[in-house]
């Protein structure tokens, strides 16, 4: 997935071993990099979008 030109990438990740696998959100903006597992990243997002939705309608959000 990428991002707006100048913004950034997104992609995920797998890793498996002989246990569960586990994927990893990895987003990179210039030279910084986050990675997160997916099980933490996707309340994370769920956040960020309600800060945003909250930006379009001049709302504050007490997440």
């Amino acid at each position: 997935m990428g991002l707006p030109a100048g913004g950034g990438t997104a992609w995920l990740t797998g890793a498996c071993a002989p246990w569960r696998c586990a994927l990893y959100l990895h987003v990179q903006v210039g030279e910084v990099e986050l990675s997160l597992s997916a099980d933490h990243a996707a309340p994370v997002l769920a956040a960020l979008s309600a800060l945003l939705a909250s930006a379009a309608t001049d709302q504050e959000v007490t997440r």
